[in-house]
């Protein structure tokens, strides 16, 4: 796992100079270094502060980005609409969203400083995914030049697309089913899942539609809860599932009050039993192996 995370940073970082370092730049940080006695000032090296400053800022920018890319858990090949979701979010912090997942400005025709700022973005854009993806997976996207061509590849690898996708990802929630014991919260967001990959698929199911759902799949123990649900009028999916999640509290805190009391009293009946008065006789020996 170490040789892992240090391939992913060293790859970050190589992608990360190799475009900073470019020739553009280069060229200026060269001219930089030539100016006259009279010219700005420099350090020994011959390298102005602006520019030590620049590149101290730009390495912050970058050990925060591995920072915040490394609490996602890294996406090997499941649970891509969970991964998907909490990477936009993660994006929309580090202010990259835009730069992913809208279009790219044309070189040709973009101002310069407009498509400089794009590509400083798009630079920490691939950084901040690649951090993201598990090493099994950049080899899929090494050849792709932008971070939306990153994204694009992965959707299409991974998110779910035509009918027959339609079709698995709709018979499995409808004939989804809880078993007794089951942790319900665990239950409503496999429910949950299922309507978001069936949404990114193109199929829109109504909360009406989910709240069916989520009540057909209910274990035969939530029969009459069931039916006092279906009949509360203006019930809404946020109250089902709050309703639902309670019912469970209240079903585990029972339980564990039956359990107290068949416990205590046992305790109490032993306590309670008549202890034989014995006395020790040092005469008395065992035989039972004589």
């Amino acid at each position: 796992m170490e040789d892992e995370e240090r391939r992913r940073i060293e790859l970050l970082h190589e992608l990360h100079d190799r475009t900073l370092e470019g020739e553009e730049h280069f060229q200026q940080q060269q001219g930089a270094t030539q100016q006259t006695p009279t010219g700005p000032a420099t350090t020994k090296q011959g390298t102005p502060p602006a520019v030590i400053t620049k590149n101290i800022t730009q390495s912050e920018k970058t050990t925060r980005m591995v920072t915040s890319s490394s609490k996602l858990e890294k996406f090997a090949s499941t649970d891509f609409q969970q991964w998907f979701y909490k990477l936009k979010i993660s994006l929309e912090e580090e202010d990259l969203y835009n730069t992913v997942f809208k279009d790219i400005p044309d070189k040709r025709t973009a101002d310069k400083a407009v498509y400089k700022a794009w590509k400083e973005k798009d630079i920490r854009a691939r950084g901040f995914i690649i951090q993201a993806l598990s090493m099994n997976q950049i080899t899929r996207i090494q050849m792709a030049t932008t971070a939306k061509e990153i994204m694009e590849r992965l959707k299409e690898d991974y998110e779910p697309k035509g009918l027959a996708s339609s079709y698995f990802l709709m018979k499995k929630l409808f004939t989804l089913r809880m078993e007794e014991g089951d942790s319900m919260n665990n239950h409503l967001n496999a429910i949950y899942e299922l309507v978001q990959q069936l949404a990114s698929a193109g199929e829109r199911i109504s909360d009406s539609q989910v709240m069916l759902t989520i009540l057909i799949s209910l274990p035969p123990s939530y029969k009459t809860f069931s039916m006092v649900l279906q009949n509360t009028p203006n019930i809404t999916l946020h109250i089902l599932k709050s309703n639902l999640l309670q019912e469970e509290m209240k079903r585990k805190a029972e339980h564990q009050s039956a359990y107290n009391s068949a416990f205590n009293s046992h305790i109490k009946r032993s306590n309670n039993r008549p202890q034989k008065n014995r006395q020790y006789n040092p005469n008395t020996y065992c035989t039972h192996c004589q």
